[in-house]
């Protein structure tokens, strides 16, 4: 049976998964790992089996996400009751991953974008929200702690929430100009209608009101602007390194699946001029 001090991401430091996680990671894996306890804490871990943790995430497939962090979490807690001695086998070990079809968050286009910049002018703060995370291509994370204390030499420099990753972007011109035309006397660029700092949370809710009024469709949110904010970047030539050192993303394959359609579009056009052109 699992105790009820068992802690995922960071409170019990065997539980290696969620140590160093961002703070917002670590509660929704506390979470969940709340909710599995309330439905499955009163069975014996010592009796879990391969086939109980697959029949509780084949549960769950309709939502195939929710299921994989499930399935992740679980994970977690069955390696720190090995570690502690409670079994000796893990039963999650060998659980597979439910196979998502999906090319993850909508990528704003060029419409999109448009649509919202004709709705807020260039000197608003929800304009200069909308820039900043276009074009320095940072999640929601980063960006709500963006301030003119972090601009040095035409970079905005930024320690990432995720990863821990120090980051310098240039600023890009559009980005400068927004940054010129919007007063601010705080700390931080952006800030509440009570002058205080957004949590990531709450700057996804305000977007998401902003795109509201300006007719944007539901499916544009945040994360999207940042993986529009990779596509001048690839459809400029940039390498997958390049991307990356301005997106910041932990890994390549992270920057490829963000510029795929790109590459995709790239190449094939590339291909046709060979086919057209053999010795171009």
């Amino acid at each position: 049976m699992w105790p009820h001090d068992l802690d995922i991401g960071g409170g019990a430091p065997r539980i290696q998964a969620g140590v160093g996680a961002a703070p917002a990671t670590q509660k929704n894996y506390r979470n969940i790992a709340g909710h599995f306890r309330a439905e499955h804490g009163d069975k014996p871990v010592a009796q879990m089996q391969s086939r109980h943790v697959r029949r509780i995430i084949a549960a769950r497939a309709a939502t195939p996400n929710a299921a994989n962090t499930l399935l992740k979490v679980i994970k977690m807690m069955m390696r720190f009751a090995v570690d502690d001695g409670w079994i000796e086998h893990d039963p999650a070990q060998e659980v597979r991953k439910i196979r998502v079809h999906s090319d993850g968050f909508h990528t704003w286009t060029e419409e999109e974008i448009e649509t919202f910049e004709s709705h807020w002018p260039i000197g608003s703060r929800t304009r200069l929200a909308f820039a900043l995370l276009l074009y320095t291509a940072k999640r929601r994370s980063d960006v709500v702690r963006m301030g003119r204390q972090h601009v040095i030499d035409e970079f905005v420099a930024v320690m990432q929430q995720k990863g821990k990753m120090r980051i310098e972007v240039p600023i890009h011109t559009k980005l400068r100009t927004i940054l010129d035309a919007t007063p601010n006397d705080h700390l931080t660029f952006l800030d509440t209608a009570a002058g205080a700092p957004f949590t990531a949370a709450g700057f996804g809710n305000y977007l998401r009101e902003c795109c509201d009024q300006a007719v944007v469709p539901a499916h544009c949110i945040a994360h999207g602007l940042r993986k529009a904010g990779s596509r001048p970047l690839a459809e400029a030539g940039c390498t997958a390194h390049q991307i990356k050192a301005i997106t910041g993303h932990e890994t390549l394959r992270e920057v490829e699946r963000h510029t795929k359609a790109v590459d995709q579009k790239r190449l094939a056009a590339s291909a046709m001029v060979k086919l057209e052109k053999p010795d171009s």
